[in-house]
């Protein structure tokens, strides 16, 4: 047996609040400012979706990257 008959892996949209806002931009203007520094190859924005992985069977949550 695989982990992909045991468990289910999704990728559920984060509720943006307006609390959330501000750090979402903030993020972003770090990163494209790291970006054209020239300090960081890969840009690092704000995570929009969380990786939630759930066991299959009764569908409990198991883990959740946000």
């Amino acid at each position: 047996m695989n982990a992909a008959e045991l468990y289910t892996v999704d990728l559920e949209l984060r509720g943006v609040t307006m609390a959330r806002r501000p750090g979402m931009l903030a993020g972003t203007v770090a990163s494209l400012a790291v970006s054209l520094l020239g300090m960081g190859d890969t840009p690092i924005g704000p995570a929009v979706a969380d990786l939630v992985i759930r066991v299959r069977a009764d569908g409990r949550e198991v883990y959740r990257s946000g």
